[in-house]
């Protein structure tokens, strides 16, 4: 009997020691697996995506924060990704996508309305996403195989123009764990467009407070007259303006465009002025009851000519990374606070946007704690400054924007990191830096499509992957070297940042623009 005892004792404390070793294994040492990657940033990006699409041969899975369908620009690059889907239905590829809708974005929401339109007629099973949550992501999911994660969205200004910062990952295991996620957003999202904005004939929209909104009029009621560039929508004596972007944009309006439409209701997605008194009605979209089919029409059209096309010239550069870990949604900021505090020669980060906050923001959903950061991009800072003080080289470049000024809360975080010793500097103001990527040490990269601001780290959905590869994080700081050229400058105001622990003590802080 002891004997048995004994060996129960024996077995239950071998067991204690196993399950022990698996958790401080488990909390020691991050998930992740070993993988293929290859950088795809900026002009590399279409040619590789484009190639990795016309070969898929079971599933693609696509999240699209922003996504352009340009009838009037034809065969541009996000038209033929766009058409890459629709051929992969053809050739019997299952192709889900969720498209961002949001109360607070009409204009993209109305964009990525058309993209939808032009997706689900050609067999694509397309969705928006919830209209409560944004879905920053630009996630493709190939074959179950491949893994496309960055700051590139489907848009002209990023395939052509932006620096941005994408990457390949060759991962079955990455794939499933990206397809997981995709599953959870999927079964919140929906086949039909909820926009909430009020509708209202063009006459209630002149007295009407709203900034958005849509004008539903019949079309005998409407006069079109073009002045110069600019277009002009009367109903009755209450104009309503095109003007401003290409007239072709919104589907050849004109006079024509009325007198085809007797009896027709139109539904005009529009946006109210106020100026010195004045009221200006300015037209984002305007629609009668054949424009969905007329753009259909262009869009197969536009297919035929696309396949006639000859492939881009494709040069991808593969790295075997050593672990991949998927950084989704609030993962992302665990991992870079993870990776922050055991650097120990430098941090290098290269970013769109990056905010500190005196308070939480007004729109956000989540109370904060008695004592608790307004912001985890607060946090961030301080852990930045801390590991700047401790010896690490901190260097970060930073959209300032090509219009007008940055907000004040771009200004106040980057004054502050400057201040503590850091070197930052600003991206050149005539191309935007679009790229959300950092390097820790000479082993680590981060990339995806987080930027450091409230929304983006505590409430958007957001896709970033880790990686350990030093070849790729080599590739990455040649990448941020070549961005940052102007010094940031603090000026009088910059003042030094107080940390205590994982707080940040608030300094002279000034209500912020958020």
């Amino acid at each position: 009997m002891k004997q048995r005892r004994s060996l129960l004792v024996a077995i239950l404390v071998v067991a204690l020691i196993i399950v022990v070793t698996i958790v401080y294994l488990r909390l020691t040492q991050p998930i992740g697996f070993p993988a293929l990657v290859a950088p795809i940033d900026s002009r590399a990006y279409f040619a590789a995506v484009d190639s990795l699409l016309k070969g898929a041969t079971s599933s693609v899975d696509v999240i699209l924060y922003q996504s352009r369908f340009y009838f009037q620009y034809p065969l541009s690059k996000s038209n033929r990704l766009l058409l890459d889907l629709l051929d992969a239905v053809d050739r019997g590829v299952e192709v889900r996508a969720i498209l961002e809708e949001a109360d607070w974005n009409t204009e993209n929401s109305e964009e990525n309305r058309d993209v939808w339109n032009v997706l689900r007629n050609g067999g694509v099973d397309a969705y928006f996403d919830p209209l409560r949550r944004t879905s920053h992501s630009k996630l493709v999911i190939i074959d179950g195989r491949y893994v496309i994660v960055g700051s590139s969205n489907w848009s002209h200004y990023s395939l052509d123009i932006n620096n941005e910062a994408n990457v390949i990952v060759d991962s079955k295991k990455a794939a499933s764990k990206f397809t997981d996620y995709f599953e959870k957003i999927l079964a919140k999202s929906s086949k039909t467009y909820t926009s909430a904005l009020p509708k209202m004939n063009a006459s209630e929209a002149a007295k009407s407070e709203q900034r958005y909104f849509v004008i539903v009029d019949v079309a005998d009621s409407a006069k079109y007259r073009q002045d110069g560039g600019e277009g002009l929508i009367y109903f009755d004596d209450i104009p309503v303006s095109v003007s401003d972007r290409p007239l072709e944009e919104i589907l050849a309006v004109d006079s024509l465009f009325f007198e085809e439409a007797p009896g027709e209701t139109l539904r005009i997605v529009a946006n109210r002025w106020e100026h010195d008194g004045s009221i200006t009605l300015a037209a984002m979209d305007v629609e009668k009851g054949d424009t969905f089919v007329r753009m259909l029409r262009a869009a197969q059209a536009e297919r035929k000519k696309a396949k006639q096309l000859p492939h881009e010239p494709v040069t991808i550069k593969w790295y075997k990374a050593l672990r991949v870990i998927p950084a989704m949604n609030e993962l992302y900021a665990k991992e870079v606070f993870n990776l922050i505090e055991h650097s120990t020669e430098r941090i290098w980060i290269a970013i769109l946007d990056a905010r500190y906050y005196d308070s939480t923001p007004r729109h956000a959903t989540k109370t904060k704690k008695p004592g608790e950061a307004p912001s985890l991009t607060n946090v961030l800072l301080a852990k930045l400054v801390s590991a700047e003080a401790g010896g690490v080289d901190v260097r970060f470049v930073c959209d300032m924007g090509w219009r007008g000024e940055p907000p004040r809360s771009k200004v106040e975080f980057l004054k502050r990191l400057s201040a503590a010793g850091a070197s930052v500097f600003e991206d050149p103001r005539d191309v935007t830096t679009h790229a959300k990527v950092a390097i820790f040490d000479h082993d680590f990269v981060v990339v995806g499509s987080t930027n450091w601001s409230y929304y983006a780290l505590e409430e958007n959905n957001e896709t970033a992957v880790v990686i350990e590869c030093r070849e790729l994080n080599e590739h990455y700081a040649e990448f941020i070297m070549a961005l940052g050229a102007k010094r940031f400058q603090a000026g009088a105001e910059g003042m030094p940042l107080e940390v205590d622990g994982d707080r940040v003590a608030l300094i002279e802080t000034r209500p912020l623009v958020n």
